[in-house]
């Protein structure tokens, strides 16, 4: 479910996650040369579910805003509970799972992807590498239903590998089944 929109303020406390916005995206992109830019988006949608092959299944968010978008999946085997294994650090994809890739998941897979528009900087279908620090009804001044703070690196259409750091954070996901 996604907020009216709100104005960006610059204040955290997550190092990302705005306490103003009931919802929203924050990153900051570091390039080659040094150049650094802050990214933000004020939608968290989720939580999308869906089965893969011999009953393994997944968990997807996503959201964004004007300048970035983003997609956020969980796949886990099917002897996996989602509710115990969500809440920790997991290591990035650093490529797509295919769906004939999975029906015999030994551990769960995360998958972090950017947009920015049919011409914009990234790729939607090249995943983000590195990590994320997934979490669960946190506790910092106000309740999170969910905090993801994502460390890694992407190329962008130019070739150019774009190190990643910041997350997206929602107050009110609601947890689907």
């Amino acid at each position: 479910m996604a907020c009216e929109k709100e104005e960006l303020a610059e204040t955290d406390n997550f190092g990302f996650a705005n306490p103003d916005l009931i919802q929203g995206i924050s990153l900051e992109l570091t390039y080659p040369n040094g150049d650094t830019k802050t990214v933000k988006g004020d939608k968290v949608f989720g939580w999308s579910n869906g089965a893969l092959l011999n009953t393994d299944y997944y968990k997807h968010i996503s959201g964004g805003g004007d300048e970035i978008t983003f997609a956020f999946r969980f796949s886990f085997p099917k002897t996996v509970s989602w509710i115990d294994d969500m809440n920790r650090q997991h290591n990035l994809r650093n490529s797509l799972l295919q769906l004939e890739q999975t029906g015999y998941l030994e551990a769960t897979q995360a998958e972090f992807r950017l947009g920015s528009g049919r011409e914009g900087e990234f790729d939607p279908y090249n995943n983000v590498s590195g990590t994320v620090n997934f979490k669960q009804d946190e506790n910092n001044d106000n309740t999170y239903s969910i905090v993801a703070e994502i460390e890694g690196q992407v190329f962008n259409r130019k070739g150019e590998i774009v190190t990643i750091s910041g997350g997206f954070w929602s107050r009110n996901l609601t947890n689907r089944n």
